[in-house]
């Protein structure tokens, strides 16, 4: 009988950071990981010489660890598109090169997914690693979980949160369907992040197999990943928009599925993603421009009285009302080419 961590592939994307991924590694080594590991690199020069001596040295020590050559690919999504070919798991999750998968949390996952075969996902917990000045501590982090039978409701969830899956354990059908569309989308947050989980909360429901687990940060300090900062600055780029038609499309198909028409798809998909962008955005947006604050401070009100989209109709033109006129046509032609 296998035992739960030889059902599992974690997939590393990296480029050229050869450093960040002793770390998770020996990691893995320290706990005797059984399962695949396969390292998407789309390192070059120095950097992938140095990665392949890294992983020869992980060899060596028990893991069953293989590079693929992913040097050609636009970004992590695309990479790990590519590197799909190669998993031998019913069960995957991905991680950045910094980042690592809880070993007692994907053990549980899969004992999980073994008994409810509604549920598409599953999380443990994430370990991230955080630096300040010359000292290295992990902040942990637990999954999202979302068990509700509505695909609108999922989705919503999903958005108004953005805390991403690819690192929660998903079963590998669902997983190659997250990643399909990548090779499309030039835009590495959207391919690598964004569409993946919301294909993945569309397809069913997601359990946090470690639910009630206390986590900790070795030393305080801001959580990186809470806003991420490329987000803001690629949202106005060529390739974000080619990237957010393909998303669109996927995105709406998806919940005409779950039997939602086309029209009401639209119209929930155009009003929860723009929401949801100015939510995720909101200190970037504040720094740049101070008058959307009222709105945002709203913005935040209501989530808490206004859970989904079907109670909170009226809550674009709360904001509409409180954002200056040019500005939002102009965000939201930015966002919605």
């Amino acid at each position: 009988m296998l035992t739960p961590d030889r059902k599992v592939t974690i997939i590393i994307p990296t480029k050229n950071h050869p450093s960040k991924l002793k770390r998770p590694l020996q990691y893995y080594i320290s706990k005797r990981f059984q399962g695949q590991i396969l390292i998407a690199d789309q390192s070059s020069g120095r950097s992938a010489k140095a990665t392949q001596s890294i992983v020869s040295n992980a060899k060596t020590q028990g893991l069953n660890i293989k590079i693929v050559n992913c040097l050609n690919q636009k970004h992590f999504g695309s990479a790990i598109r590519i590197t799909n070919e190669y998993v031998k798991t019913p069960y995957v999750l991905a991680t950045n090169d910094y980042d690592i998968a809880i070993y007692s949390g994907l053990t549980k996952s899969v004992e999980f997914l073994e008994l409810k075969s509604k549920y598409v996902a599953a999380g443990g917990i994430k370990g991230v690693q955080v630096q300040c000045g010359s000292s290295f501590g992990m902040h942990y982090t637990q999954c999202l979980e979302i068990e509700t039978d509505y695909i609108a409701e999922r989705l919503a969830l999903y958005l108004r949160t953005r805390l991403h899956t690819i690192n929660y354990l998903h079963r590998i059908e669902i997983w190659k369907e997250m990643f399909r569309y990548a090779h499309l989308m030039p835009n590495q947050l959207l391919a690598y992040e964004v569409l993946p989980s919301c294909i993945s909360v569309m397809s069913g429901k997601i359990k946090d197999a470690l639910k009630g687990s206390k986590y900790h940060a070795v030393f305080g300090g801001d959580d990186r990943n809470i806003v991420p900062s490329d987000l803001f600055d690629c949202i106005s780029s060529v390739d974000y928009a080619i990237s957010a038609k393909v998303m669109k499309s996927v995105v709406i198909q998806y919940l005409m599925k779950g039997g939602i028409s086309q029209e009401q798809a639209t119209v929930f998909y155009n009003r929860e993603l723009w929401l949801s962008t100015l939510f995720v955005l909101s200190n970037k947006f504040v720094e740049t421009f101070p008058e959307t604050k009222p709105a945002l401070d709203s913005y935040h009100k209501l989530l808490d009285v206004y859970p989904f989209y079907w109670r909170r109709h009226n809550l674009t033109h709360t904001l509409t009302c409180e954002l200056d006129p040019d500005l939002l046509q102009t965000l939201t032609q930015e966002i919605y080419l």
